[in-house]
């Protein structure tokens, strides 16, 4: 949403301006700002192949096709989900709305500079962004989201509201701020009312509350209990299903099969995680990680009674880095479930699993490091020329 809003309001301002300085600036800047950022969204581009990332736009409901204006889905299922997106798509009519008439209002006032002085113009792109954020908001803009890179995984077109919060505080206030100094105490005195009653709706009528497993104390006690979390489908493994992951598994769980399925379908909840317990007879034999091995570094040191596979309650992701008796495990089986399974000899086993630093995220620290650098540099620079003293 930054990069595309940047790159937006860059075009705009060139375009009123006549210039191209706006598209370098602009240009020089998304470097520079993607150079910092590197730390996070280098890895994150990277390590969407480990993951099935696609789920992210197939599944219902988290398309941007599921999302246009007031749309509403014949899929009794999708009744919720159409509920939530009228809400918001009132809200977002709303704020364009006042958006668009604050503009107006302001013009006709003549708060709104209309000399051609570039500095003054700073409005227009402001004022467009409301109306593309509309365009973008119905179907007419579908070959957008499709041709525009990584653009559908915003998946909600509502999420552009963010952009259109500045210009809404923006115009609105020039179209009803007073000469006069009782005038303008007046006007902060509405709007401060007006913005901690909108407040108290939304808290009260539009805030959805957590479900109970989803609440924090009960997610703390889950962490505490190391009971694990319920995943995301589109952060699995490729060709891995979450859904298929027992729940109360132990941290390693012998088997001689690599594909064994571990635990049963809830009789309760026919579409939740199957449920493990020992009294299944799953597991030939079931061991522990070692307490103070940490989140990141995995150590099991046991006698196995004879030769399988052991089953970590660990997702199969490429940093893992496992050893076996000293030497690295390369083959970790093929599950549906996406967890790790360690072929393993009867006797000794001595296994680690530690989460290592990959060269993407070894790449996006040099990044950030050398980004860092060259904005201090810029800095120096700037400071240098604005001071003569410095030279």
């Amino acid at each position: 949403m930054a990069g595309y809003l940047l790159a937006g309001v860059a075009l705009i301002w060139a375009a009123a301006n006549r210039t191209w300085a706006p598209l370098l600036r602009a240009a020089l800047a998304a470097v520079l700002g993607l150079g910092l950022s590197a730390f996070y969204w280098l890895p994150a581009a990277w390590e969407r192949f480990w993951v099935d990332i696609r789920q992210a736009t197939q599944d219902p409901g988290s398309s941007f096709q599921d999302n246009w204006l007031f749309v509403h889905h014949a899929n009794p299922t999708m009744a919720l989900h159409d509920e939530v997106l009228r809400q918001v798509s009132w809200i977002a009519v709303a704020m364009i709305a006042a958006a668009v008439a604050g503009v107006i209002v302001a013009w006709r006032r003549g708060t709104l500079p209309k000399q051609r002085h570039s500095t003054r113009r700073l409005w227009i792109p402001l004022a467009a962004i409301p109306i593309v954020v509309l365009v973008l908001m119905v179907p007419i803009s579908r070959p957008l989201w499709l041709f525009l890179p990584e653009m559908r995984f915003l998946q909600y077109p509502w999420r552009w509201l963010e952009a259109v919060e500045a210009p809404v505080a923006i115009f609105v206030m020039a179209a009803i701020w007073p000469r006069s100094r009782v005038g303008r105490t007046i006007a902060l005195t509405a709007c401060c009312v007006g913005f901690l009653g909108l407040t108290v709706l939304a808290g009260t009528d539009y805030f959805q509350v957590c479900y109970p497993e989803d609440t924090v104390a009960a997610t703390l006690a889950d962490y505490r209990a190391g009971t694990g979390f319920e995943g995301m489908y589109e952060y699995e493994p490729p060709g891995g299903d979450d859904g298929s992951i027992a729940t109360g598994l132990p941290d390693a769980c012998l088997v001689s099969d690599p594909s064994a399925v571990l635990g049963r379908p809830d009789p309760d909840d026919p579409g939740a995680n199957p449920i493990w317990s020992a009294d299944q007879g799953s597991c030939l034999a079931v061991f522990a990680f070692a307490q103070s091995s940490g989140p990141e570094n995995r150590w099991i040191l046991v006698y196995v009674p004879r030769p399988g596979y052991l089953v970590l309650r660990l997702t199969r992701f490429p940093a893992w880095s496992l050893s076996l008796n000293g030497q690295p495990v390369c083959n970790v089986g093929d599950r549906e479930d996406g967890l790790i399974a360690v072929p393993v000899l009867a006797g000794k086993v001595d296994l680690t699993a530690s989460w290592t630093t990959t060269p993407d995220v070894a790449a996006a620290r040099w990044l950030g490091a050398v980004s860092v650098l060259l904005l201090t540099s810029l800095w120096w620079l700037e400071l240098r020329h604005r001071n003569p003293r410095l030279r």
